[in-house]
């Protein structure tokens, strides 16, 4: 399955460098926020300098994490939560530091950068210009114009973190070569190869608790039969899975350690040959793993040794742009009013903690 091979998960901080318009992207299904038929009484949770950031906003922004949190099922729901929260809000306050740099670098965004935004969303997803209408409306977004405004300010946002962190990342190839020596050698100087088949089952951008817990439901009756013997874990990825590779029984072929998503990946090392893994959460749905054979490779060609030196690069260049992207938040922080009105919130709040004062608005030196 291909699309599950990428190089790593990003962190939220670093999905900035790459993405287009990570926040806010459109989809057709319904929204956890604000939940159907309710009437929301707004207020201010923060304040940067004189920019607010609503409730609206944040729990908006938190609803898909929130969901994937409930499924889940932490221990302690309501500080899990609470913490999700303040890290939402800091992302927002963030945000809006990042697109206060932009101002003052005099970035700009143009309507045909937008345009070009907008048509690759249409494209991906087939959409008309109506069916891009409903999209904008169901994630909260009154108007196509206001959901424009929203493309401009991530945009320009990309800019500035594509200036001041993109353009001084540096990877040291040396480093490369290292790690890459350390993982053959704690391999006893092969590499091991897993053959795997899944099946995934899709959930949508911001689907509901009630959304997830059907697929999961569904996910666990498929494995119950496959491990009772009624019929093969091929024929049931055949029949259900909804990737690609389903009418091939869902094989994924030979992987390597880095090839896929680390969640996936995890468990299709700690799942035994010939057994089937619990349901294991991605960003492309739920799946179940089923591993069908594992070897050695003793001899490594130059094509693998390539591949999986580009796989360690990234994941360095990923480490070293999260920590020039904090470095700078804090350089940030420490000159701006930051004010979070929200009291559970407010000791959660790394974005205080950067701060060297807190004078108002109006007293900063």
């Amino acid at each position: 399955m291909k699309l599950l091979l990428q190089y790593g998960v990003v962190t939220a901080l670093v999905a900035a460098l790459s993405a287009p318009v990570v926040a806010g992207e459109p989809t057709k299904k319904n929204r956890d926020w604000p939940p159907e038929g309710t009437r929301i009484l707004d207020r201010i949770v923060a304040v940067v300098n004189t920019e607010p950031v609503t409730y609206f906003e944040l729990m908006l922004k938190a609803a898909p994490f929130e969901a994937r949190l409930r499924s889940q099922g932490a221990p302690d729901l309501k500080k899990a939560l609470l913490t999700l929260r303040a890290q939402v809000l800091d992302s927002l306050i963030n945000d809006i530091l990042i697109r206060g740099e932009a101002r003052k670098m005099r970035l700009e965004v143009t309507q045909e950068q937008i345009d070009a935004h907008l048509l690759q969303i249409k494209n991906a997803n087939s959409w008309d210009d109506d069916e891009l209408l409903e999209a904008v409306k169901q994630i909260g977004f009154e108007s196509l114009a206001d959901y424009r405004r929203n493309v401009k300010r991530e945009l320009l946002k990309q800019q500035a973190i594509g200036y001041r962190v993109r353009s001084r990342v540096k990877v040291s190839e040396d480093e490369v070569t290292k790690q890459l020596d350390e993982q053959l050698k704690g391999e006893g100087g092969g590499v091991e190869e897993r053959r795997a088949a899944h099946i995934m089952l899709k959930i949508p951008e911001f689907a509901s608790d009630k959304d997830i817990e059907a697929v999961v439901a569904k996910l666990k009756e498929l494995r119950k039969i496959a491990t009772s013997g009624q019929t093969t874990f091929e024929e049931l990825a055949r029949k259900h899975s909804q990737d690609t590779n389903a009418a091939s029984g869902g094989d994924l072929g030979w992987l390597t350690r880095g090839d896929t998503d680390p969640d996936f990946e995890k468990m299709v090392w700690s799942t035994p040959k010939d057994q089937v893994s619990t349901p294991v959460r991605t960003d492309f749905g739920f799946h179940l793993v089923k591993v069908t054979g594992i070897r050695k490779k003793n001899t490594l060609t130059d094509e693998k040794r390539a591949s999986m030196k580009r796989q360690i690069r990234y994941r360095l260049r990923q480490k070293e742009a999260a920590r020039l992207l904090e470095i700078w938040m804090e350089e940030l922080r420490q000159n701006v009013f930051i004010e979070v009105k929200d009291a559970p919130l407010k000791p959660l709040v790394k974005s205080l903690k950067g701060q060297k004062r807190s004078a108002e608005p109006g007293k900063r030196k």
